[in-house]
């Protein structure tokens, strides 16, 4: 089967969505199944062209096209010309976004079939019968979202779904070291994952600074990088936490488990979440969580 795997942002763009692409279509390919990668060119840094572990992966400026008439037709004719060339069985639409609006103006290209995939809620208003993401999510054939909450606040946007929706829940190997026991004596907290406005870091940073008095020998650990990196390290030091905050960045994927491993409480503030793959690592490692 030949599969288009569209996706927001794929490897090396680090994230829940991107760090289960990245783990699913290299294990489907060893079992026969073909890909390519249809991405979002979300960085200027990012080739516009490349191999993920020999999967061809194609990035295009969706969101810069929209500036004008003639580069939205550019990119039109470019995705036009991959539906034609690689012919697709199956389409997979893994999260919408600005460039899932290419898929629909180019489906005349391509008929094979749709599956979306939801990682979030779409948004907290209701989509109006004319727009691009119920037009999209209608011609679906199936709809799986990563959690249940996912799938009821979806339906309620677009109830046309509930035939042909399911949850499908992510998944994550099982780490190779066994759980160590929680180290109790000098409490290390840890906050992972991108730097985000809607992680809710500064959540975190603000509940932490009321137990450094109760607790002297906590620590606080910030695994990630991102945009409010910054504003998080000016917000630990208004609060005075620069001496028991330590901001590491970016772990790689398989050292996360050995990190989760060595904390006693992992710490979720986000905003919002769809499934939270960091909580689901706390729990392979046998860690509470607090979200």
């Amino acid at each position: 089967m030949r599969v288009l795997f569209w996706a927001g942002g794929f490897w090396p763009l680090i994230g829940g969505a991107e760090a289960v692409a990245a783990k699913l279509l290299p294990a489907l390919r060893e079992r026969g199944y073909q890909f390519i990668v249809v991405a979002s060119q979300s960085h200027a840094g990012l080739p516009r062209e490349a191999h993920y572990r020999g999967i061809p992966v194609y990035r295009f400026p969706f969101r810069e096209s929209r500036n004008s008439i003639d580069e939205l037709m550019t990119v039109r004719r470019q995705i036009a010309k991959v539906k034609q060339t690689f012919a697709p069985d199956l389409i997979h639409m893994s999260s919408l976004n600005v460039g899932s609006f290419f898929h629909l103006i180019t489906s005349a290209e391509n008929h094979a079939p749709l599956l979306v995939t939801l990682h979030g809620v779409l948004s907290s208003q209701p989509l109006g019968p004319d727009s691009w993401q119920r037009r999209l999510m209608c011609t679906a054939n199936w709809v799986t979202c990563v959690s249940a909450g996912v799938l009821a606040e979806t339906s309620k946007l677009v109830p046309e779904i509930r035939p042909y929706s399911s949850v499908l829940h992510n998944g994550l190997e099982t780490p190779p070291d066994d759980p160590e026991p929680l180290p109790i004596d000098a409490p290390r907290l840890l906050c992972l994952g991108r730097l985000k406005r809607w992680k809710g870091f500064d959540v975190g940073l603000a509940a932490f600074a009321a137990l450094v008095d109760r607790f002297p020998h906590v620590r606080l650990v910030v695994a990630g990088d991102g945009p409010e990196r910054p504003n998080l390290e000016q917000q630990a030091v208004r609060l005075g936490l620069q001496e028991v905050v330590d901001f590491i960045g970016w772990v790689a994927p398989e050292n996360v488990p050995a990190l989760i491993n060595a904390s006693t409480i992992i710490i979720m503030p986000s905003r919002h979440e769809g499934f939270g793959l960091v909580a689901l690592a706390a729990a392979l490692m046998a860690r509470p969580v607090v979200a």
